[in-house]
């Protein structure tokens, strides 16, 4: 099975096919989409990974309340242990925002992450 993973401005989806060629018109599933304005918005990068059998989808995002793209961060999905990812319901994990002054910028307090 082949995955495709893709994002609009506000949600995330993953497209699965047999072979490659299939993939345009593949079944897709919308499998995330935030109603919380502080990271519901520019949605992208997603990468999934399964880790101790349970699916993880990893992705940036910013607060739709500020201009693009100075509230950017990257933030966890938790899904399920099922065979593949799009099987899962999936729900808010974590912000991956390191601590205060190892962030970057010159004072090391600026967390922009994608």
């Amino acid at each position: 099975m082949l995955l495709r993973t893709y994002t609009t401005y506000n949600h995330i989806e993953i497209t699965k096919a047999k072979k490659l060629g299939d993939l345009i018109n593949g079944e897709t599933k919308t499998i995330w989409t935030d109603t919380n304005r502080t990271r519901s918005a520019n949605m992208w990068a997603p990468e999934i990974h399964r880790i101790d059998d349970i699916w993880y989808m990893f992705y940036s995002s910013c607060n739709a309340d500020l201009p693009c793209c100075d509230s950017c961060q990257t933030r966890v999905l938790k899904g399920c242990d099922a065979v593949g990812p799009s099987d899962c319901e999936y729900e808010h994990l974590a912000d991956l925002v390191p601590p205060k002054g190892s962030q970057g910028q010159a004072d090391g307090n600026f967390a922009f992450s994608i």
